[in-house]
């Protein structure tokens, strides 16, 4: 369970003769084999306490294969896979659920915004929530830009960048820290449903008379 992300003390349906009685054991054959590996362990733990230190080593030795051998036939390593990755997806699917949310939200503001400063607070807002870096270009000119990323310290392990012709001579770029292949394809996804709600308030957004160019999200 420690290995899996649970706590030791939650109930589960993974106890030895659990399993071995989804591999086939009947009941008196699961208890046979538990039974016969309580002795065994006796009898090892009696020639830990009697022999050697030599015969003591090879003993250790032999409970530790022997308990890999278990792990293996059991099917734990498995199980402690799929627990994982399924804890992984649970938390990926309430971080994608929380940033739909918030994107819908925002993207909602965004499309119905009637002035320029109200377009460029939602902006502001997008980019602090999801964590991204924002730059509108106009005829290769950096026309608007957003920053939201830390790229310094040790968690920074890389930046993705979606790049698209919004229209022409109009180029907007959305970065976001590289994270894992599930949460990428969300964060491109959340990039589209931005360029839809652009789309909605272009005009305003490129009015190059009012729009003055942002260095930070703060």
């Amino acid at each position: 369970r420690a290995l899996a992300g649970k706590r030791i003390f939650s109930a589960d349906q993974y106890h030895v003769h659990h399993i071995l009685l989804r591999k086939g054991f009947s009941q008196n054959q699961s208890v046979l084999l538990l039974i016969v590996g309580a002795i065994a362990f006796e009898v090892l733990a009696l020639a830990h306490i009697f022999v050697g230190d030599k015969l003591d080593a090879l003993v250790l030795l032999s409970v530790m294969v022997g308990l890999g051998i278990a792990v293996r036939a059991l099917g734990y390593h498995k199980i402690i896979f799929n627990q994982r990755r399924n804890k992984v997806m649970q938390k990926v699917q309430a971080e994608g659920l929380t940033a739909l949310e918030t994107m819908t939200t925002l993207t909602q503001s965004l499309s119905c915004a009637q002035t320029q400063r109200e377009v460029t607070d939602v902006l502001k807002q997008i980019v602090t929530r999801m964590h991204w870096d924002l730059t509108i270009e106009v005829s290769g000119d950096a026309f608007l830009h957003l920053q939201c990323i830390e790229r310094t310290g040790a968690h920074l392990q890389g930046v993705q960048t979606d790049t698209h012709q919004f229209e022409e001579g109009v180029v907007i770029r959305v970065s976001w820290l590289e994270e894992d292949g599930a949460l990428d394809v969300l964060e491109r996804s959340f990039v589209q449903m931005l360029l839809l709600a652009l789309r909605h308030c272009q005009s305003i957004v490129l009015d190059t008379e009012l729009n003055p160019v942002e260095t930070s999200a703060g």
